[in-house]
């Protein structure tokens, strides 16, 4: 049996084509920025438009897919956090930090602020004390599995002054 080189090399030359093109076409979908009409399906998704008030902390905008994350709370609304709020919100987490017997200084943090539907502005804290050396953290919620008391999430009101739902990692 003869081998046409010629047909083969095409058919090589077509697959690789076609598998650039499906894996570029997943790294855009993956990496492109949201939009308020684009509705993400995860709460883990790369979020845009994120506000960076310091250098360990990072505010994501409300997704409705991030209710979860609030676990309880119902027909929650999108707000944003004034450097005031984000005062008393640092004052309300040393406290917690006490409470918990946790270092104080260290930790990073990302919030996502909503309003629920008794109008309490509610935050969701997600604290870690250690992140990879990437940038990953600022666009991603930064989620591991173990880890103990260097990562832990909480759900914090700055209407009452109250946390709830405090959840420190397993230590493995």
């Amino acid at each position: 049996m003869k081998i046409n080189k010629s047909h083969s090399v095409a058919r090589r030359t077509a697959f690789v084509l076609f598998v650039t093109a499906v894996f570029s076409s997943c790294l855009v979908f993956g990496q492109s920025s949201l939009t308020p009409d684009v509705v993400p399906t995860s709460s883990y998704a790369a979020r845009a438009n994120a506000v960076m008030p310091s250098a360990n902390v990072i505010v994501f905008p409300f997704w409705s897919v991030d209710e979860g994350l609030f676990r309880g709370s119902d027909a929650l609304k999108a707000t944003s956090l004034n450097n005031q709020k984000l005062q008393q919100l640092d004052s309300l987490l040393v406290v917690l930090h006490r409470a918990n017997n946790l270092p104080i200084a260290g930790y990073y943090h990302q919030f996502i602020s909503a309003i629920d539907s008794k109008g309490h502005k509610l935050v969701y804290v997600n604290g870690f004390c250690r992140v990879d050396s990437s940038e990953w953290w600022k666009s991603h919620l930064y989620q591991v599995k173990g880890g103990g008391a260097c990562y832990y999430d909480v759900v914090v009101s700055l209407s009452t002054g109250q946390y709830s739902n405090f959840r420190i990692n397993a230590p493995k």
